[in-house]
C-alpha cells in the first residue's frame, strides 16, 4: 500500500518519528486490564496524522482508517473504533504525552526543512451570542 503514496508523504515522517522513540514512553500507556488493545505507537501515529490533516473528531479519525490510504498504511489496515481513539487520547498519561510528542515532531520537521514556520494563523471567527442578536463573541 505504501507504493500508492508519494515518497515525501507526511505519514512516512510520522512513522519514522514514532518508531524512533524509546519503548519506555509507551510502556506507561499500556494497560493490563480488559482485552488486549492496540499498541500505543499505532494509536499515536493515527492521532498525529489526523491532527496534521486538521481532523480532531474521533468519528472522523475512525472514518480515515477505512478511507484514507495513508491512514490505512499507518494503522496496518486496522479499523479502530472512535471509542478506542477517544478513550486513548483522553487518558491522563496520553494527555501529558501528546503535546510533548507533537512539539517534538514539529521541531523535527522544522530541522529537516519540511516546514518553515514563517506564518502564524489566528482564527478570527465571530460567533453570534444567544443573549442578544446584535452581540458577537470573538
Amino acid at each position: 500500500m505504501s507504493c500508492l503514496l508519494s515518497p515525501s508523504h507526511i505519514i512516512f515522517e510520522i512513522h519514522e518519528f514514532i518508531e524512533s522513540l524509546d519503548n519506555s514512553l509507551f510502556s506507561q500507556l499500556d494497560s493490563s486490564e480488559g482485552r488486549p488493545g492496540y499498541h500505543p505507537r499505532l494509536l499515536i501515529k493515527a492521532l498525529l496524522f489526523a491532527y496534521s490533516e486538521g481532523i480532531y473528531s474521533g468519528r472522523k479519525i475512525e472514518k480515515m482508517t477505512t478511507e484514507n490510504i495513508a491512514m490505512m498504511w499507518a494503522v496496518s489496515n486496522e479499523v479502530i473504533s472512535y471509542r478506542t481513539i477517544n478513550r486513548f487520547r483522553f487518558s491522563g498519561t496520553c494527555q501529558k504525552l501528546l503535546p510533548e510528542l507533537f512539539t517534538e515532531f514539529t521541531v523535527k520537521l522544522k530541522i529537516e526543512n519540511l516546514i518553515s514556520m514563517n506564518e502564524l494563523f489566528i482564527d478570527g471567527t465571530k460567533i453570534e451570542a444567544n443573549a442578544n442578536k446584535y452581540s458577537f463573541v470573538r
